[in-house]
């Protein structure tokens, strides 16, 4: 009802101005989106920071599980894999505005626009957007595999105690040097085994 002319010849041209005009309108949206990214760029930037500093955290929480014999196991590792979607754009736009000599306009520019293009269908960026965490499991027989939740580990066993290792070494990270204990009561302690049980006491003291 918005576009009826006075008669079906109005209206038909009407309709088709609206149609015509769509294009530009497409053009207009994306060069709004692509304002906004300019405008939020030292934020996407400092998350992209953010990102590297996590992967630090998460090879010093490799180093430390390393150090840790769990049974049944012969390593696990945290695994964080970046979602080139917003990670490659965001370097883009970082290089361009830290180190301007090795930049690229026309592929900064592209960038801005990619992002533009993520920010109509994503309004809101979090660094749990850049990347994916998982888990990677090595057996004693020299293969690996690769888990989305511990919960995918078979053994109820090895998996409590994976749990549990993994949370004293975030807890010790938090802690650093501070000279402190705290209690933490296991239920289910009898479903693990000698080794395991032996390792989570190691690591708590």
């Amino acid at each position: 009802g918005r576009y009826v002319g006075n008669d079906e010849s109005g209206t038909v041209q009407a309709l088709r101005d609206q149609l015509e005009s769509i294009p530009q309108r497409e053009k207009a949206v994306a060069e709004m989106w692509k304002g906004i990214a300019v405008g939020i760029k030292k934020d996407l930037q400092n998350i992209g920071r953010d990102l590297e500093t996590l992967k630090g955290l998460v090879g010093n929480v490799n180093r430390q599980l390393a150090s840790v014999s769990i049974s049944n196991l012969a390593s696990l590792r945290l695994l964080i894999e970046e979602w080139p979607q917003w990670v490659k754009l965001i370097r883009e736009i970082t290089v361009d505005d830290e180190l301007p000599l090795f930049s690229n306009p026309k592929a900064a520019e592209a960038a801005l626009e990619g992002i533009g293009r993520l920010l109509a269908d994503h309004p809101r960026v979090d660094l749990k957007d850049l990347f994916n965490l998982s888990f990677e499991v090595g057996t004693p027989d020299g293969k690996t595999y690769r888990h989305e939740h511990l919960d995918t580990i078979e053994s109820n066993g090895t998996t409590m105690a994976i749990k549990v290792l993994v949370n004293l070494v975030l807890l010790r990270g938090l802690l650093g040097r501070a000279d402190v204990q705290i209690p933490f009561y296991l239920d289910e302690c009898s479903s693990l085994d000698q080794g395991n049980l032996a390792a989570i006491v190691s690591a708590a003291r």
